[in-house]
C-alpha cells in the first residue's frame, strides 16, 4: 500500500511538473493560443465542451471497433479462402506476409 501511495504521489508530481514547464513555455515564448494553448485554457474548454468531446469520443470508439471487427472478419475470410486452395496459399502468402511487416502508415497513402 505504501508503495502505491509514492508511486501515485510520483506520477502526480511528474504531472505537475509538467503542467508547470507548459506553463512557463507559455509565458516565455508567448505564442499564439490557437497553436500553443495555456494549460489553463486547455482545461477550460476540456471543463466547458465535455458534451461535445464525449460525444465525439464515443463516436471514435465505435468506430475504432467497427475497423476492428471489419479488418478481423476480412482476416478471417482471406484465411479460410486460403486454406481451401493451396496453390494460391503458396503464391499469396508472400505478399501477405509482407504487408505485415510494413508500417500501416507506409501503406496508408496507397489504400
Amino acid at each position: 500500500m505504501q508503495k502505491t501511495l509514492v508511486r501515485l504521489v510520483h506520477f502526480a508530481l511528474v504531472v505537475l511538473a509538467l503542467f508547470l514547464a507548459w506553463q512557463v513555455a507559455i509565458w516565455f515564448f508567448q505564442p499564439a493560443s490557437f497553436l500553443f494553448p495555456a494549460p489553463a485554457e486547455v482545461l477550460r474548454v476540456f471543463g466547458s465542451q465535455s458534451g461535445y468531446l464525449a460525444y465525439h469520443a464515443g463516436l471514435t470508439v465505435v468506430e475504432m471497433l467497427l475497423g476492428l471487427l471489419a479488418g478481423a472478419l476480412v482476416g478471417i475470410a482471406i484465411a479460410l479462402f486460403l486454406s481451401q486452395f493451396p496453390v494460391l496459399d503458396r503464391f499469396l502468402m508472400p505478399v501477405v506476409i509482407t504487408t505485415q511487416t510494413l508500417p500501416v502508415f507506409a501503406i496508408a497513402p496507397l489504400l
